[in-house]
């Protein structure tokens, strides 16, 4: 594994790509964001899969400096504040819940 530190948004696709229908209604095409608005680290990301499985991570996950990315961000993080005026969209799922759905192979 690469670098754990990152910080990402990690959305739901399926509610992205609902978003997405929803600009495509639009009577003018505008640019969106579209994000949770809640960034968490891939550490958190990892911590809460093996969570699931009462593992802790860092006895089975090993790091490599050669495996991280040179030109990857630090941090990423988006607003949903337009989608939520002008769509009525939000996200109804967040990290726990995209990890309980992927742990359960519910897609």
């Amino acid at each position: 594994m690469g670098n754990t530190k990152i910080i990402r948004d990690w959305g739901w696709a399926p509610e992205y790509i609902y978003a997405v229908w929803l600009m495509l209604q639009q009577d003018k095409a505008e640019d969106f964001v579209i994000a949770t608005g809640e960034s968490n680290s891939l550490d958190t990301f990892i911590s809460l899969v093996f969570k699931e499985f009462s593992l802790d991570w860092k006895n089975h996950v090993n790091i490599s400096r050669g495996l991280y990315r040179p030109t990857d961000l630090d941090e990423s993080r988006g607003s949903h504040l337009k989608a939520k005026q002008l769509l009525g969209w939000s996200a109804q799922y967040h990290l726990g819940d995209i990890v309980k759905f992927l742990v359960s192979e519910k897609l």
